[in-house]
């Protein structure tokens, strides 16, 4: 199965518009690695929206992997989704809303 690495996904609207030529052909693809790097929780919230629901439709979208989803724990500042001690961003409380979790 193809897979996509997406790490450091501010950048990562252009895979909402238009869809990576992966996940246009017959294979089934899975996106790994991907984070989203902004500090502003409203703005991250919105980035991952942007992604994840035309990702969500996409038949040949099989899942994606989120890379590292405690702030400050990751690889690079800002794209942790939660706190140490257990705060959810605004991403992440979208995301669970979306997932029906």
């Amino acid at each position: 199965m193809p897979g996509l690495q997406s790490g450091d996904l501010p950048g990562a609207r252009r895979l909402s518009r238009p869809l990576p030529p992966a996940t246009r052909g017959a294979f089934p693809t899975r996106l790994t690695e991907m984070d989203i790097g902004v500090a502003d929780d409203n703005q991250q919230s919105q980035i991952m929206q942007d992604i994840v629901k035309p990702l969500w439709a996409n038949t040949n979208v099989k899942g994606f992997a989120y890379w590292g989803y405690i702030n400050g724990d990751t690889w690079r500042a800002n794209t942790g989704l939660m706190s140490a001690s257990g705060t959810k961003r605004a991403a992440l409380t979208w995301l669970m809303g979306f997932l029906n979790r």
